[in-house]
């Protein structure tokens, strides 16, 4: 490696189309981690190059919850890197069946919110935000804690372009609208914003924007580059009930404006990072449970509640 570090092969974890990971371990100091190897045809100067930058930021040490390249390894034709092992189950695995109050999920939001806070301070677009690429795991049974990883898709200025467009799930619409018209289309910090707006639905509401309008292929296109929060709880014309997870009118009047924005056709208009752990960080301090024994519904407390979003009971609880 770059470092000197004497790296041990343990095992196949999984392929991709741009690489193989490898589980690993570094001898000298018995640390476990991913080696990612890049198939041949990324195998190449540009990726050296971005792999070698990503280890120089030391991301780590600036937020403990982002896992990026320690190291790398470029000799003989082979170009890859060694990331420390992020323990735990991915949050697309933990949303199937999240055990989780609605206070840890706000918790697990900010923290999300400060981890991509710190990347784009330093002008680094993540380039691949999704629900598989962060790791949720719980400490000592209690506090959960998130890992950004796979951070590989990265856009930053003076790098070559990123190989890759992002997932489909949480894609911004002018990079679909680029992809349509045989553009290139790089991510960038206003595309993971439109990115963190979907994992932030998913994380504190349970579902995402689009849900219930992903029948087919077009209906999910149209629903993605609409500019509109269709499950907004000022609109007339929002769906009858919840599609999934919390009903919207838990969020207060705050929260609910993030969520308008974040989905803007206008990548200007989406809320940043910073803005997003500002408000949520309000938001934590604000929730209450009702005390209806038969309810116990949470919601964020402001001017707007008048009645339990659950139940109905009369506010205030």
């Amino acid at each position: 490696s770059d470092s000197g570090r004497r790296i041990q092969v343990d095992g196949l974890m999984k392929e991709g189309g741009q690489a193989k990971a490898y589980s690993a371990t570094d001898l000298s100091s018995r640390q476990k981690g991913a080696l990612k190897v890049f198939h041949k045809r990324f195998a190449n100067e540009d990726t050296l190059l971005r792999s070698r930058f990503l280890v120089d930021q030391d991301l780590q040490s600036a937020c403990q919850v982002l896992f990026a390249p320690i190291d790398v390894l470029g000799k003989r034709g082979m170009v890859g890197h060694f990331t420390p092992f992020a323990d735990g189950q991915s949050l697309e695995e933990f949303l199937k069946n999240p055990e989780s109050t609605f206070i840890e999920e706000l918790q697990l939001a900010i923290t999300l919110a400060h981890a991509i806070n710190v990347l784009h301070a330093r002008m680094i677009a993540h380039g691949d935000l999704h629900a598989d690429n962060l790791i949720v795991s719980r400490t000592g049974g209690s506090v959960f804690q998130l890992k950004v990883i796979d951070l590989d898709n990265y856009n930053a200025p003076g790098m070559p372009s990123p190989p890759c467009v992002g997932h489909n799930l949480y894609m911004a619409p002018e990079l679909r609208a680029a992809l349509a018209a045989g553009q290139p289309a790089i991510p960038t910090v206003a595309t993971d914003l439109y990115s963190l707006g979907v994992l932030m639905h998913e994380i504190i509401l349970l579902c995402h924007p689009s849900a219930g309008n992903d029948d087919n292929k077009e209906d999910f296109q149209r629903a993605m580059c609409s500019g509109s929060w269709l499950m907004d709880p000022a609109a007339a014309d929002r769906p009858a009930g919840s599609i999934g997870g919390y009903p919207t009118t838990v969020l207060n009047a705050d929260l609910a404006r993030l969520f308008r924005l974040a989905v803007s056709i206008d990548p200007t208009k989406r809320p940043s990072a910073d803005t997003w752990e500002t408000e949520l960080g309000k938001a934590f301090n604000s929730v209450y449970c009702c005390p209806n024994p038969k309810c116990g519904g949470p919601c964020v407390i402001d001017v707007s509640k008048i009645t339990c979003p659950f139940c109905g009971s009369p506010f205030p609880f």
